[in-house]
């Protein structure tokens, strides 16, 4: 199967700018997990560790269905799974369609089962940047006379019970935002900043320095200077929720000309220190004038 060119395909190649968590020496972080019998430790290793274990994935996505009618359907999506330290077998699975690669990512993160189901998962690439527990990810596959495509991220979360009830935290990554407007597609990618306050339950994020290109890939203006999704709400080891609000030219701004759809949803991965490591999330947007669709990822 040959993926469709949807959203950023460039997220793919991103050079993940984080500064990593630091994994201990064998691919993975021992911590002490507060739900464990006797203070029993829990291991979070690392994607690209090739330990003799396996560890369970999940993630965020914005998911598009076209049916045969040309009809798109857009919406967010969680993602599951485990991957096999040694071996490198792979499942990704959403509640459509469950990808299983028993040989693992080649070289570039490429996945594929066989049956019509392909993903690429930068972080599990050779080259897979310095996030060390979770990853872009892009998947393909085909169900019910219907293609869909799945962006997002995908990695080794944050056990519920290590999630902190009181603190705080920041992050800072990367973004990748799509806009589709009646005159084309617009990719941008910049920088985010994530801000986690645990006591109060909320999230927020601001993506902003943004560059831009059109679909044929050459260089223009970017349509937004940031796009900021404020107060999600933390749940277990995951946020969802809040508020979107944009800005261009220094003033707020609503490319899609009144939201109809308005969905952000995103996790923590990883600990060090007693706190979440990584985080990432996925979010779409879209109204009568267009579709906003984007993913951040932040250490």
């Amino acid at each position: 199967m040959v993926l469709r060119q949807i959203g950023s395909i460039g997220l793919l190649g991103l050079a993940l700018a984080g500064c990593g968590g630091g994994g201990g020496g064998e691919g993975e972080e021992t911590v002490r997990d507060p739900g464990g019998p006797d203070g029993e430790t829990q291991a979070y290793r690392i994607l690209k560790s090739t330990d003799n274990a396996s560890s369970t994935l999940a993630g965020q996505a914005y998911r598009t269905a076209r049916d045969g009618s040309g009809t798109v359907l857009l919406e967010t999506a969680t993602l599951s799974g485990t991957i096999n330290h040694r071996t490198g077998a792979t499942t990704l699975a959403d509640d459509v369609y469950s990808l299983t690669d028993g040989d693992g990512p080649d070289s570039v993160g490429f996945l594929s089962d066989g049956a019509g189901g392909a993903a690429f998962v930068s972080g599990l690439a050779d080259d897979g940047g310095t996030y060390e527990y979770v990853s872009t990810f892009i998947m393909g596959y085909e169900d019910g006379g219907s293609d869909y495509d799945a962006v997002g991220v995908v990695g080794i979360a944050t056990s519920a019970g290590d999630v902190p009830a009181s603190g705080s935290a920041s992050y800072n990554g990367d973004a990748v935002v799509d806009v589709f407007q009646s005159s084309g597609q617009t990719s941008m990618t910049g920088d985010s900043r994530v801000s986690a306050d645990f006591g109060a339950g909320r999230v927020s994020v601001t993506m902003d320095n943004f560059s831009a290109r059109d679909s044929g890939g050459a260089s223009v203006a970017a349509p937004l200077d940031s796009i900021a999704i404020s107060d999600m709400t933390i749940s277990g080891n995951g946020f969802s929720g809040g508020s979107f609000s944009a800005r261009s030219g220094g003033a707020a701004t609503d490319l899609t000309g009144g939201a109809t759809l308005s969905e952000a949803a995103g996790g923590f991965y990883g600990l060090e220190d007693g706190i979440p490591d990584e985080v990432g999330g996925a979010f779409a947007e879209s109204g009568p004038d267009g579709v906003l669709t984007g993913v951040f990822i932040a250490d």
